[in-house]
């Protein structure tokens, strides 16, 4: 978005001109049974959240370049 014309921010594109630091969604760990419908739903948040993160941070490794962390 910053580098898009569309958006007339005009960010200088390349890995030198640019630094992306994510500070996390969070995570929390939920159970791995669930015992009805209910609890399934419950949990749902979480488990979108976690899936979130783990989607960001390969997209961060695959296209980016990590500095720090395995």
């Amino acid at each position: 978005m910053a580098t898009h014309p569309a958006y007339k921010l005009e960010w200088t594109t390349g890995e030198d001109n640019s630094l992306l630091v994510s500070v996390g969604t969070g995570a929390s760990a939920t159970p791995r049974v669930y015992g009805n419908f209910v609890d399934t739903l419950k949990s749902l948040p979480d488990n979108l959240m976690y899936i979130s993160l783990v989607d960001q941070d390969i997209n961060c490794r695959i296209f980016g370049y990590c500095a720090y962390g395995a």
